[in-house]
């Protein structure tokens, strides 16, 4: 019984699961930088600026004045979608997570039509076990969990449309039907590049779509892709016009390291997503960054095995190696970030466990032909294994309650780590609650003293809450560690000093210039003592000297 009806009911039942699941989302506030944007942000809640968005970067609505912060990203399609959320909710999340839970859910149904696609009507049930898996993965969920993460919702959908319109378009009865649907699936693949760019890795796995044809030549392949190629071309002009060039990475050196690190990222992305940890704020600076040569290399090798074995299976598999080549590639990008200290990795899995997905089905499919007497054991393990995930991605929407529920399970998890520690004393700060940020701060600092953000941050909190002889003696400590990275340090130091030793004080803002030519604040501070100070003699006399 496999008749429309059947699949529609199926599939509704999926979504209600779904919607059953991820339900104490609506119960979540904001974090990360859901702050910066929604809660304490300008530009989204003034509709004059909708379409001041495709004339900048992403981060432009980060900013509190409204002002535009350098960043690599152009992303105009998922800003505009906060402007509709701001006039249905204002500054309280509902609309945002209402649009987050419903987007996924499009995203959800997309699936199950690729992989049908893929599969073959007949072989629905095993597509609606991909699209499951990918309703309830958690990593890939964080994606729609973090209000801000939607970047990567919007992204997927667009670009699953455009393909399904795109396939669509290579069977049209008529060349009339065929154009029209090739111009729409080009116009959707432009507005998922336009929601984030990333998905510029879709277009190699779309050449090599497998058919039952498999003789069909890669020009012949690229030639059917023209319109999603045209649409990427569009992409580019509109991101080097607006960015000032395509700033993709941050040079050659952040691309090698890119390459460095790409296996681990490749091999940690594939387990994290088929078996997550309860450990979802992964600093992947500090993990993959602690790796040796020899560790590196060995995942290296690693990585090629599996592509050779994707290689010499692909003809038995084509289905497999193609979700699996999709996911490879998808994951990519997140190699530039991984020498970052961003814990927001399991977003990155949004759009590549599409293929994840169409792999799984594929699989499952396999097994059940080669393995029929086991069909009822399979069948239970197989939802048994999406009840577990469940359960999971249940948890962790409860965990993004609140900056403290979502810092506090990392802490629960990896005690001895200062990054949770350390976020969740920033958003004491953030939030105006100083006295409150010294405890985590101050564990952050003993646990990575050699990273001085904490330290920075842990300075103000002891000079906001009157604790001077404190905040001199930690400034002391940061001038010593970080002798190149200790401007705020300097400038505390010449703001204790200056009236009971001017020789001291000067010297501070001297030594910032030394070791930051480029230092605004200290300039201005030094531009100031020498020129409107009421001892600005005496700092001339000694700047002389120095």
């Amino acid at each position: 019984m496999d008749s429309a009806w059947h699949r529609l009911g199926a599939l509704a039942g999926v979504l209600i699961v779904t919607v059953a699941t991820l339900f104490p989302v609506f119960d979540n506030g904001f974090v990360y930088d859901d702050t910066d944007v929604i809660e304490d942000g300008q530009v989204i809640h003034d509709p004059a600026n909708v379409f001041e968005v495709f004339r900048r970067p992403a981060m432009y609505v980060s900013s509190a004045d409204g002002s535009p912060k350098a960043f690599d990203t152009y992303r105009p399609m998922t800003l505009i979608s906060f402007f509709w959320d701001s006039a249905i909710s204002g500054r309280d999340p509902f609309a945002y997570h209402l649009t987050n839970l419903l987007m996924h859910l499009l995203c959800v149904v997309l699936v199950f039509l690729l992989l049908q696609r893929l599969l073959g009507r007949e072989a629905w049930l095993f597509a609606l076990f991909g699209a499951a898996w990918f309703a309830l993965s958690p990593h890939p969920n964080t994606a729609q969990i973090w209000i801000n993460g939607r970047s990567d919702l919007f992204c997927t959908a667009y670009g699953l449309g455009a393909i399904l319109v795109w396939r669509r378009a290579l069977v049209a009865d008529t060349s009339r039907q065929r154009a029209g649907l090739h111009v729409l699936a080009g116009l959707l693949f432009l507005a998922g590049l336009l929601s984030k760019e990333t998905l510029l890795m879709v277009v190699p796995a779309l050449w090599l779509w497998p058919r039952a044809d498999a003789s069909v030549r890669v020009r012949e392949r690229i030639v059917h892709t023209i319109p999603i190629l045209a649409a990427s071309g569009l992409y580019l002009m509109l991101r080097v016009a607006v960015l000032g060039g395509v700033r993709a990475s941050g040079g050659g050196g952040h691309v090698a390291t890119a390459l460095r690190h790409l296996a681990p990222v490749e091999l940690e992305g594939l387990l994290g997503a088929l078996w997550p940890r309860r450990l979802y704020l992964r600093f992947l600076s500090d993990e993959i960054g602690s790796l040796g040569t020899a560790e590196l290399t060995v995942l290296a090798i690693l990585l090629l095995m599996t592509l050779g074995a994707l290689w010499w299976f692909r003809r038995r598999a084509p289905v497999v190696t193609w979700g699996l080549v999709w996911f490879g590639l998808c994951l990519a990008p997140a190699a530039l970030i991984a020498g970052m200290l961003w814990p927001g990795f399991g977003r990155y899995l949004y759009l590549p466990s599409v293929g994840l997905a169409a792999a799984l089905a594929s699989v499952t499919r396999e097994v059940l032909s080669r393995l029929p007497r086991w069909k009822p054991a399979l069948a239970v393990a197989a939802v048994a294994y999406l009840a577990v995930l469940g359960v999971n991605l249940r948890g962790w929407t409860q965990d993004f309650r609140d900056v403290e529920t979502l810092y506090g399970a990392t802490i629960t998890q990896n005690p001895e780590g200062p990054h949770a520690y350390g976020w969740l004393g920033i958003a004491y700060r953030k939030q105006g609650r100083h006295e409150d940020s010294i405890a985590p701060l101050t564990i952050a600092h003993q646990l990575a003293p050699n990273t001085p953000r904490y330290t920075h941050h842990l300075l103000y909190s002891l000079v906001e809450t009157r604790r001077a002889d404190a905040a001199i003696d930690l400034a002391k400590d940061c001038v010593r560690q970080h002798a190149t990275d200790a401007e705020e340090c300097h400038l505390l130091l010449y703001s204790s000093y200056q009236m009971t030793d001017p020789e001291l004080a000067i010297r501070h803002l001297l030594d910032c210039m030394k070791s930051d030519p480029n230092s605004a604040r200290c300039s201005e501070a030094l531009t100031h003592a020498l020129t409107q100070h009421p001892l600005r003699a005496r700092y001339r006399e000694l700047a002389t000297q120095h």
